[in-house]
């Protein structure tokens, strides 16, 4: 069975994405269509904007790291702490 390891992501409280970490390290970011499709989506990492403003959708797969913006992700109070986001996903 294949290891798998989904991190839903949010962003005032809405789930706007998820990065998985599939077999081999390999780490995958894609946003929710609605939050693609909404035109007053609120801003989860500027490095997500390209040179216009737009949205970057299309992401590469990272080895063994997780996209640069994720550690921040984190809600206060949540249940997953940073330090074991660091252990499962570790940032550039």
């Amino acid at each position: 069975m294949p290891d798998v390891s989904v991190l839903q992501i949010r962003l005032y409280g809405k789930q706007i994405g998820a990065l998985t970490r599939v077999q081999g390290d390999r780490n995958l970011f894609a946003f929710n269509q609605t939050y693609v499709d909404d035109a007053a989506r609120p801003t989860l990492s500027l490095s997500l904007k390209d040179a216009l403003g737009g949205l970057i959708t299309e992401l590469r797969p990272t080895q063994t790291r997780a996209p640069p913006f994720s550690p921040i992700c984190r809600p206060k109070g949540s249940r997953l702490s940073l330090p074991y986001f660091l252990r499962r996903f570790r940032p550039l």
